[in-house]
């Protein structure tokens, strides 16, 4: 918990959290989109930026994690910070296939790829 309003709320965030995965254990993933989505968006907790995607997807929710997915790869830092997690254009790409948009997926697919080369590429020439 890194964020002041994370901070301020610790409490209710660790209620949160609690259900959250309560909800994911036991399948209902429509109200842990609810639980997620506060999460993200009105306290401002960015780790679940990465879970948003796949929860949405799980609740059969594929224009919600486009639309999510999508205004976060406009994001300048996104490149950096899916080099640590590629799942969110993972799971963006199963929604397109969800949605029978195949070659999107594969687009999406092949960019996870370039990420991970860039990855690897940057790890081997440091010393």
């Amino acid at each position: 918990m890194s964020n002041e309003k994370v901070k301020q709320n610790k409490e209710l965030v660790e209620k949160l959290e609690r259900d959250l995965k309560h909800y994911k254990e036991t399948g209902q993933y429509d109200k842990a989109v609810q639980v997620c989505e506060t999460l993200v968006f009105e306290y401002e907790y960015f780790g679940y930026r990465f879970e948003l995607p796949r929860i949405y997807n799980r609740s059969k929710q594929y224009s919600k994690t486009i639309g999510f997915v999508n205004s976060w790869m406009a994001d300048e830092e996104c490149n950096d910070i899916l080099k640590f997690d590629s799942m969110p254009v993972i799971e963006l790409a199963k929604a397109y296939a969800a949605e029978g948009l195949i070659e999107r997926a594969i687009k999406n697919l092949n960019i996870v790829i370039s990420i991970q080369e860039d990855s690897v590429k940057e790890r081997k020439t440091k010393p």
